[in-house]
């Protein structure tokens, strides 16, 4: 299956879940990473969530990086969609691009 194929098929099944199961599975989620042996790293890359495609709320991920201390980066689409990456502060503003993706 192509990768839009993909792209599609999962975008639709995203579009028949609720609030609630998106935070729910969010929340498993960020649990979940708890559990991995992956926290000796300093450094953390994280996409935010887009709600209108109800993706995962990664608000909770986040949480839990802030949480233990570490550090969050973010990307920022530049010209010709390359993507720069951020390192997220608590001074860092963030806006949604023309895409609706919160950016700092």
């Amino acid at each position: 299956m192509l990768k839009a194929a993909l792209r599609h098929q999962y975008s639709e099944l995203r579009r028949t879940l609720s609030h609630e199961d998106i935070e729910t599975a969010s929340i498993a989620i960020s649990n979940h990473l708890l559990r991995l042996p992956i926290w000796f790293f300093n450094y953390y890359h994280l996409f935010l969530q887009i709600p209108d495609k109800k993706e995962i709320n990664t608000q909770h991920i986040l949480s839990v990086l802030s949480g233990r201390d570490k550090n969050i980066v973010v990307p920022k689409l530049g010209k010709g969609l390359h993507f720069h990456n951020y390192l997220l502060t608590d001074g860092t503003r963030l806006v949604k691009n023309r895409w609706g993706i919160p950016e700092p």
